[in-house]
């Protein structure tokens, strides 16, 4: 059996290792793909450094092409997205929209992980359509920014963001970068970017956001409230993995505005 490269969190305290693992046997109604290009995001750090929050498997924001199908809807030589975990879709949990909350969820990933050579992909994740196929167009590289693309825009339908709202976030990582993209590209009349990092600060700038500060430097409530009338922005984004940040962004915010706790903070912190 053909032995392939895949990258696991070390058993005991924290990093991670590249180990040799077979590569998986498919079955009926699965494929297994060549991994092509794969992200890496804030929960894989968070198991590299040992505080995982979620399943110990690393990488999730993976694309590739099909080298063996025992589906009828894909062949050899497709190029497809494929997201590691799928929901029932007639849970209670489905019903009212929080759909990483199924019990399903959890208990349907692709093996071994997506940071691996060659991965399968079950029957189920199949069935419930999460295996997308690429246009030939489309670079790898940009196709690993589907999944968190996803993430911010279902963030945005959450607080109901409408064309022409004003909006503050704290904090610019990758995540950050493609809220003020998404911003922008769906009309939000001003973006107002909080960061510590002065490159983050002229990255913000770069990808369209209207106004940018340091908070340390210069109060990020009064800029956005001076710059909208004294009223507050429409909705605040906290973008960064840690809970401290927020008394500066509800500063910003105007009365009946809303509110985003998009990054993960640690287990156990406190608002």
């Amino acid at each position: 059996m053909k032995r392939v490269k895949a990258v696991f969190v070390k058993r005991e305290g924290g990093g991670v290792e590249l180990r040799d693992v077979e590569v998986p046997t498919i079955h009926e109604g699965e494929i297994l793909v060549r991994m092509k290009a794969c992200g890496i995001d804030g929960t894989d750090i968070e198991k590299a450094y040992g505080k995982p929050i979620t399943p110990p498997m690393l990488g999730h924001e993976v694309v590739g092409e099909v080298v063996e199908s025992k589906s009828p809807e894909y062949e050899v030589g497709d190029r497809v997205f494929v997201h590691h975990h799928v929901f029932c879709g007639k849970c209670y949990y489905c019903l009212h929209d929080s759909y990483t909350m199924c019990p399903l969820f959890l208990k349907t990933t692709i093996e071994p992980c997506g940071l691996a050579e060659f991965f399968r992909v079950p029957k189920i994740n199949i069935d419930r359509g999460a295996a997308l196929k690429l246009s030939p167009n489309l670079s790898w590289e940009d196709a690993v920014f589907i999944a968190p693309a996803a993430c911010v825009l279902k963030a945005l339908r959450r607080v109901d963001f409408k064309a022409g709202d004003t909006v503050s976030l704290v904090g610019v990582g990758p995540t950050g970068s493609l809220f003020i993209k998404l911003l922008k590209f769906l009309g939000a009349a001003l973006v107002f970017v909080a960061d510590l990092s002065e490159f983050r600060l002229k990255m913000a700038k770069k990808l369209g956001a209207d106004i940018v500060i340091n908070p340390i430097q210069t109060d990020f409530g009064e800029i956005c409230r001076r710059a909208t009338d004294g009223i507050g922005v429409d909705i605040g984004i906290l973008g960064t993995p840690t809970a401290k940040p927020i008394q500066t962004l509800l500063q910003t915010i105007r009365r009946g505005g809303k509110i985003c706790i998009f990054g993960a903070p640690e287990k156990g912190e406190k608002v």
